[in-house]
């Protein structure tokens, strides 16, 4: 540890050396002599990229005198190179570079270009600093804007199967996110790099991408009370840009699926001091279930206000409603497949008058300060609250027999997240350092309530006796209550700097500390904390990565060892003689270590990442073998594997997306080792191909095609119940062109039947039309 401190220390004081550098600008047109916006330019072996803006200006800082050469490219482009000579501390005026295409047959490229690429992946979110994914130690994929509208997305947890390894919760849409990352369960609780607590996910209208962090990324994200050692799902949303813009879409479909968007965006000063922008989206739908229902109302309005040339605020603000009948709640025993349970996979076990309520509301505000050529300052805030109250009903099923109960709950919660952090990026001894430095502190408060009671008994082959919300009133009324609070704060610092040892070498160090502290009402004394669940604990979490760029910016080779933590208050032991007592926990602790290659081919044609990963965990708490009512927190898990990402655009309009992971999912000590984790199939693929037609009359016409296969998993830690394997396909045509969008999707093809976790049966073939008019 004391070694890892001293790298921290030396990267973190490093930048009281920096040098001064030089600045290189310069402007690209077309053949006709307009503005070449959006053209990429590079410094040919370096990994300085930028993009040329509307006036077709490109700016480089803070570059090392010596002699270049300047590379405009484009898919699609003839690239161009151009030499320069850059003196020490003058700015290099580069010459007036001309592309050999016109302004008409730029923007052709650029809009084709735009609209077919899918893999796009870069991302300042990530590590919170401008630093590639050639440079990044750490596996990521993107569900980008261009992958959302081809597979015309929706559904949240929809999208998250088209990034590589993740195993789909088949949540309900609307109420709540829950997927698998690399074995573990993770739930998508952060916006824009900020945590926002339980059922706070929105609509699909305003995700600008989504972002799948692979591995323990405690260090830059912390551990917030969750095991997420898989990864961290980051969802991104929409800005607002300085022109006019935007469209609206209706999306139509079978179960009565019914869905209008807008997303309108407007600069509101003359000057595009400040910009406005707001998407907002209503939904109704029919379960395909023999009941269910649901309605939902969504607005998201966005302001970003420049207040100088170094001070630009950001004000976001979601609302969100959504009223419906609640899927039931499945379990079985005496069954070994959940497809023993097809036969009734479209029986929802309740009606339409049973419903549940849930609505969010988010604010948030960031301000960046550039306070020097080589450093910046983020603040952020951000409020969240969320209320959930389901009535609802569960099915327990025996043999030939259902019990069927109903419930009732309430989960108010309110989230408040606090961070700053600044970024530098400056040289020390002639080496490059990307420093990030940051406070973060969130704050917890939620109130929990409900109950359950039996309501029938019947042969579930049978058509289930109706409920009404009368019968549901009158059977609650005997339920079982139970109640709860949750009140916790947790304050973090944290480093993290990339030191270029070489241009081709990038050597990554952090470090997070981590302070917990909550507190549990007593429920026998007024303004009294319950002892027992009332505790502070504090964790240290580490990261080191290093980057090898075998080509620059075209091919790299990368490692990594990442920690996560879990906070665990105490536990029930056995004293000796056979008498509980509580005994103080220690954090559950999650590493990781992996290995991989990333490449960028060809003029961005092809991408590839390939990485084989190794996690444990210890601390884990199990199940005394002497009496299953103590506990010991020896327990240890180990979920090892590899993932495969490709994307490939080898012709003008054709875009090929795939990804393979394989997991070996196990515990390793406890009372279940040797079994493989629940929901984790050891085989999952994703595939997606489209091609677009690019000339002619029928220029803008397109197709897709894909699938999602995940081999067999288990329902339960005891490995008693498979869930089988599953191959769905998916399809959709579209025609495009500059004001309009049509396209029609259709989902599981083939009509499967199968069910997800926790006996979630899914959806059969699913078709949809949408209509998008752009202006």
């Amino acid at each position: 540890m004391k070694s890892i401190f001293s790298a921290v220390f030396v990267l973190l004081s490093s930048f009281l050396f920096a040098q001064n550098k030089s600045d290189v600008k310069g402007t690209v047109r077309t053949s006709d002599g307009q503005p070449a916006y959006n053209v990429h330019v590079r410094l040919k072996n370096t990994n300085k990229v930028t993009i040329a803006d509307a006036t077709g200006t490109y700016m480089f800082k803070n570059i090392d005198a010596g002699f270049y050469t300047i590379v405009t490219s484009y898919v699609g482009l003839e690239p161009r190179e151009t030499p320069i000579e850059v003196k020490s501390n003058e700015t290099t005026v580069v010459p007036e570079i001309i592309l050999n295409e016109n302004s008409t047959s730029l923007q052709e490229i650029i809009v084709t270009g735009e609209r077919n690429k899918l893999s796009e992946k870069e991302s300042n979110y990530v590590s919170r600093m401008p630093l590639k994914n050639l440079e990044n130690p750490q596996a990521y994929s993107i569900v980008n804007a261009r992958i959302i509208e081809q597979q015309v997305l929706t559904n949240f947890d929809d999208a998250l199967k088209s990034a590589a390894g993740v195993v789909s919760g088949g949540s309900q849409p609307g109420v709540r996110s829950y997927s698998y990352l690399r074995g573990f369960d993770e739930q998508a609780f952060f916006r824009n790099g900020k945590m926002l607590g339980n059922w706070t996910e929105n609509d699909m209208a305003n995700i600008d991408y989504i972002e799948v962090i692979k591995g323990p990324s405690g260090t830059l994200f912390g551990g917030h009370g969750r095991a997420n050692y898989g990864g961290v799902v980051n969802r991104i949303t929409k800005k607002p840009f300085d022109t006019w813009g935007g469209n609206v879409s209706l999306t139509s479909g079978n179960y009565a699926f019914n869905r209008l968007t807008a997303d309108i965006n407007t600069p509101l000063a003359k000057d595009g001091s400040l910009l406005g922008r707001v998407n907002t989206a209503y939904r109704k739908e029919k379960s395909f279930q023999d009941y269910g229902w649901a309605e939902s109302f969504f607005i998201a309005p966005a302001f970003s206000y420049k207040a100088s040339n170094k001070l630009t605020l950001t004000l976001e603000a979601d609302l969100f409603k959504i009223k419906g009948t609640e899927r039931p709640f499945v379990s079985a025993t005496g069954i070994t497949s959940t497809d023993q349970l097809n036969e009734i996979s479209n029986v929802s076990f309740t009606t339409n008058e049973i419903i549940y309520n849930k609505q969010s509301s988010i604010l948030a505000v960031d301000a960046v300060y550039t306070i020097s050529d080589n450093w910046s300052s983020t603040t952020s805030y951000a409020y969240s609250y969320s209320l959930y109250a389901p009535d609802y009903t569960s099915v327990f099923i025996n043999g030939n027999m259902a019990e069927r109960s109903v419930g009732y709950a309430r989960y108010d919660y309110d989230y408040t997240s606090v961070q700053q952090y600044f970024n530098g990026d400056f040289k020390v001894g002639g080496l490059r350092n990307r420093l990030l430095v940051g406070l973060d502190y969130l704050g917890e408060r939620g109130i929990y309530a409900g109950g359950s009671a039996l309501y029938d008994t019947f042969d579930y082959h049978n058509v289930a006796p109706y409920l009404t919300e009368q019968d549901f009133d009158t059977t609650i009324v005997s339920a079982t209550p139970w109640k709860g609070v949750e009140e916790s704060d947790r304050y973090s610092i944290y480093a993290s700097n990339v030191l270029d040892i070489t241009s081709q070498l990038h050597v990554m160090a952090s470090v997070r500390y981590e302070y917990f502290k909550t507190k549990t009402p007593s429920t026998t004394k007024i303004n009294a904390n319950d002892s027992a669940y009332t505790f502070n604990q504090g964790a240290w979490t580490p990261k080191l990565g290093i980057v090898y760029e075998v080509l620059p910016s075209r091919l790299s080779v990368f490692g990594n060892y990442m920690g996560g933590t879990k906070n665990i208050n105490n536990f029930m032991r056995n004293d000796g003689a056979g008498n509980g007592v509580f005994q103080k926990a220690v954090a559950e602790r999650a590493t990781q270590w992996e290995i991989g290659i990333k490449s960028v081919l060809v003029d961005d044609r092809f991408s590839f990442m390939a990485s084989y990963f190794d996690i444990t965990v210890d601390n884990r708490l199990r199940s005394d073998p002497t009496n299953p009512l103590f506990n010991l927190q020896d327990g240890t898990q180990e979920n090892k594997g590899f993932e495969v990402e490709f994307f490939g655009n080898p012709v003008a309009g054709l875009n090929i997306m795939a990804g393979y992971a394989n997991l070996d999912a196990k515990y390793t000590n406890g009372t279940n080792e040797g079994k493989h984790v629940a929901f984790t199939p050891k085989n999952t693929v994703n595939y997606w191909l489209s091609y677009t037609f690019q000339q002619g009359e029928i220029k803008g016409l397109g197709f897709g095609f894909g699938g999602n296969y995940r081999s067999d998993s288990y329902l339960t830690t005891e490995n008693l119940v498979e869930i089988p394997a599953v191959h769905t396909l998916h399809a959709t045509v579209f025609y495009e062109q500059e004001k309009y969008r049509i396209a029609v999707k259709a989902d599981n093809l083939t009509n499967e039947t199968y069910w997800s976790n926790f006996l979630s049966p899914q959806a059969p073939r699913i078709i949809r039309g949408s209509l998008t008019v752009k202006f």
